[in-house]
């Protein structure tokens, strides 16, 4: 994945007005009547155009930025009110989520050896008996 941010030459916490006066210094320094028959130019310009067609609008902006955060090109940070002692860096939501549809969570816990839920709770992730009855399958 392409940073966005690197491509408009901004941080990643810069402001909405900074991002826009890097889009038209670059923009203008790249565009392509100003470049004729530059090649290069032309692809930095559209690259440069892409960026800003999503770091310009604040909800694409928000949902690159969820992007980046969880593809691990910019570093997670670690939750301040977090309970797992085994994995500092999970969020107590993931373990709960993890530990309701059978994943098992940070600490552990989860399945066990005969396959079933630690806590004798039924899977709701697991739709193999609707499959099997919809199947025909005994």
């Amino acid at each position: 994945m392409m940073n966005l941010y690197k491509i408009l030459g901004v941080a990643s916490n810069a402001s909405n007005d900074q991002i826009k006066r890097a889009y038209r210094r670059l923009a203008k320094k790249f565009h392509p009547d100003l470049n004729p028959g530059n090649v290069e130019a032309e692809k930095r310009f559209k690259e440069i155009v892409d960026a800003y067609e999503i770091l310009g609008q604040p909800e694409k902006r928000k949902d690159y930025d969820d992007q980046l955060r969880y593809s691990g090109d910019q570093p997670r940070k670690a939750p301040v009110n977090n309970r797992s002692t085994k994995n500092p860096g999970v969020q107590p939501a993931w373990e709960d989520l993890m530990r309701r549809t059978g994943g098992g969570a940070a600490n552990g816990s989860g399945n066990n050896t005969n396959g079933n839920n630690s806590n004798d709770q039924p899977n709701p992730a697991d739709v193999s008996a609707m499959f099997k009855s919809f199947m025909g399958f005994k």
